[in-house]
């Protein structure tokens, strides 16, 4: 037989491989498919990744609709594989006002001028900020190819970010944001200090942080922009007022001269993007813009500007509608997606010289459920409650075993019991915290709908973050309301429901510090979350005798209800002999 040593041990393992297990990430996949279907399509790339984005809103501001993610890295181009879904990109609710992709991932401007990150592997946090540098949106926005840069044209009167001197320039990265802890500074470049008088600005984004750059008056007369980035080089084009397309090239603080790439007037829509040999422009011509055809236009040998071709489908010219449908270089490839005829995104990479021919193929609709994101920093305080929950077990063995002292007329209170007047007693913090949430509805950005407010506070990230201040109020709240209660009458309103009690483990009354222990464990178990909870249901069903929560074995307590009677006492016979044995007559 195990020795009461080698039991205590076992069962306390047992149960920290339970509770460590809840803390690994655990990807779900979701195979169904929603009743979902595209309206609008988004293609973004660099030279090592694709994004595709759609939405099944027909019209853009439709903060209701969902979005959807598809990536491919850098083996899909060699071997035509399709971009496909990620654990990393679930689906969202919202809108895009812009979107480009650089060395990282994906940079996206939501409507609430938050730049948000995307990766396939990794789940990012907020980028930066837009709404603190300019009360417009972007004329165009693009990510570099081959490092972490974000580049962005805008109208230099719409700027309203801080603007420092060269010598704060260095300090930018290590000063705080006004809002949301975002870095929004605007930065000069080459110690001026001066403001901007162009048009327009272009504007880089680097680790956080906005860097204005210096324009040029040739461009001031341009109605629309395009624009596209490797190696820390913004590609721009622009339609100048004779309808021809125009470029200049920025790099190392200076802009190239200008060049025409098309004297073509009838191009309606565009895009621009950028290959190892350079930059393309990517045009769409036609009699309006939901029938548009592609053409190519790069550099030749000479650095001439010359259309490379059509692009087609399959023998004939493809036909593309202009607004719904997305286009990019990624990979050092043409790549195009669509919404297709059965509800799916279609998506086809084409050769970027010459005239590519693209086949389009359904993308898969399976969506993956995202993994809890995890560090070590996220772990260390569930393993700091471990290790000392199972030393403390450990050094309170026999306290831990050894049946209760509970007086006659009570049991111990079974856990289901228990479990059920907890919830009771969470009323009150649940009420707070509903409370709270309605005055700090519109300071949140909330929805007054509630089945759109609990999806925002599921999917919304930087929701969510604001909310913690409220969490944890709520587990304030819960703890006080059991610690007042247990003080002033021995047990909580969800226990006297049920008709329990505390009291210490030897039977006696319980004193105050005892109360004030359990309750404050009570709060940092709560405030752990699931992991907090399984620990708890564990220490009560397998590792203690008398059905103890940690709270309760550090205070020597335990949870009685009114149980059988104790053993009637029998009556003595009387004795009329004064204790002398009976005599014989």
């Amino acid at each position: 037989m195990l020795s009461l040593v080698g039991k205590i041990r076992f069962r306390t393992l047992f149960a920290a491989l339970m509770a460590l297990g809840c803390f690994l990430p655990m990807p779900t996949v979701n195979a169904q498919e929603a009743a979902w279907g595209p309206a609008r399509v988004w293609v973004s790339g660099s030279k090592e990744q694709v994004f595709v984005v759609a939405t099944n809103a027909a019209k853009p501001g439709d903060m209701t609709a969902e979005l959807r993610f598809w990536w491919a890295g850098t083996k899909a181009a060699a071997s035509n594989q399709l971009p496909g879904t990620s654990a990393y990109l679930e689906p969202i609710q919202g809108d895009i006002v812009e979107l480009g992709t650089d060395r990282d991932g994906l940079k996206l401007l939501a409507p609430d001028g938050t730049v948000y990150g995307y990766s396939a592997s990794s789940l990012e946090p907020v980028v930066a900020s837009w709404k603190h540098l300019a009360t417009e949106p972007p004329l165009a926005w693009a990510g570099d190819d081959s490092q972490p840069v974000v580049f962005a044209v805008v109208q230099t009167s719409s700027l309203i970010g801080p603007t420092t001197t060269s010598s704060d320039a260095a300090n930018a990265n290590d000063t705080e944001a006004s809002q949301d802890g975002i870095a929004s500074w605007l930065v000069p470049t080459k110690g001026s200090s001066a403001a901007p008088t162009t048009k327009y600005t272009l504007l880089a984004l680097r680790r956080g942080v906005w860097q204005r750059h210096a324009f040029f008056r040739e461009a001031d007369e341009a109605d629309t922009f395009w624009i596209a980035g490797r190696n820390e080089h913004a590609f721009l084009f622009w339609r100048a007022e004779d309808r021809s397309i125009r470029f200049a090239e920025y790099a190392a603080g200076n802009w190239s001269g200008v060049e025409t790439v098309t004297s073509r007037g009838d191009i309606v829509r565009a895009w621009a993007g950028s290959t190892s040999d350079g930059p393309i422009f990517i045009g769409g011509s036609g009699p309006d813009v939901r029938s548009l055809r592609l053409n190519l236009v790069a550099r030749d040998a000479t650095g001439a500007w010359v259309e490379t071709g059509a692009v087609r489908e399959g023998s004939d010219y493809l036909t593309l509608d202009g607004i719904n449908s997305g286009v990019g270089m990624a990979l050092g490839r043409l790549a195009v997606a669509r919404p297709g005829e059965k509800g799916q995104v279609e998506f086809a990479w084409g050769d970027a010289t010459g005239s590519p021919v693209l086949r389009f193929a359904p993308l898969t609709a399976r969506l993956e459920s995202a993994p809890r994101q995890q560090s070590w920093r996220d772990m260390l305080l569930p393993a700091v409650v471990l290790s000392v929950m199972t030393v403390l077990l450990l050094s309170r063995r026999d306290h831990v075993l050894r049946p209760a002292a509970v007086p006659s007329g009570l049991m111990i209170a079974p856990v289901w019991k228990r479990g059920f007047a907890a919830i009771l007693d969470m009323i009150p913090a649940a009420l707070v915290g509903s409370m709270t949430l309605m005055l700090l509805r519109t300071e949140f950005g909330l929805s007054e709908d509630p089945s759109q407010l609990l999806e925002q506070v599921q999917t919304d990230s930087a929701i969510q973050e604001k909310l913690i201040p409220v969490y944890l109020l709520q587990i304030l709240v819960y703890g006080l309301w059991c610690m007042i209660w247990e003080l002033t009458t021995g047990t909580t309103l969800g226990k006297r429901i049920f008709g329990c009690r505390v009291i210490s483990l030897d039977g006696s009354p319980t004193q105050g510090r005892q109360i004030v222990l359990r309750n404050v464990v009570r709060i940092v178990m709560v405030s752990l979350g699931a992991p907090g909870l399984l620990i708890t249901f564990l220490t009560m069903i397998v590792l203690t005798r008398n059905s103890q929560r940690m709270g309760d074995v550090l205070a020597r307590t335990i949870v009685v209800q009114a149980g059988p009677p104790g053993p009637i006492p029998v009556a003595r016979p009387r004795n009329d002999h004064n204790g002398e044995p009976p005599t014989k007559d």
